[in-house]
């Protein structure tokens, strides 16, 4: 029993190890810090641009900005849970588009102003600080409910 119990406990340490130091591989995955969590004022991104989000230098390491990276510390599952009825219109998540998504940069900028690409074709309401992709020449697509 003694020797099961210790096991565990090592198997519990070490798999505790490894997500710390997987953390620190990674950059942190920490949510923003504020100005008054450091004592120098953080670089000002627009609102939604992927260095507003993160803790300032946290992807200044990225070699690029790919969607591999993104989902080293984004779960694809939460993502889409997250954004299910995006908007308050029944049926869309633009993470779940019926398009080819493409990488995550198709609509998050890192250090600009974000574009929501399916406003190409369709008209959702935008998140705080995006942009609307151009108008296509395809008809647009309102989804949203009945007024």
């Amino acid at each position: 029993m003694l020797i099961t119990k210790n096991k565990t406990t090592l198997l519990a340490f070490l798999m505790a190890l490894m997500l710390v130091l997987s953390v620190v591989a990674l950059g942190g995955c920490a949510p923003k810090q504020s100005a008054t969590d450091k004592d120098e004022a953080p670089a000002s991104y627009p609102v939604g641009s992927l260095k507003a989000v993160h803790t300032s230098g946290q992807l200044d390491n990225a070699q690029e900005y790919t969607s591999k990276l993104c989902l080293s510390c984004h779960n694809r599952e939460t993502i889409n849970k997250a954004n299910e009825n995006y908007g308050g219109t029944e049926g869309f998540n633009p993470h779940k588009s019926h398009n080819a998504a493409g990488d995550c940069t198709t609509c998050h900028s890192v250090d600009g102003t974000s574009t929501l690409t399916c406003n190409s074709c369709h008209n959702e309401n935008l998140p705080e600080g995006w942009q609307s992709a151009e108008r296509g020449s395809g008809p647009i697509h309102d989804l949203s409910p009945e007024k």
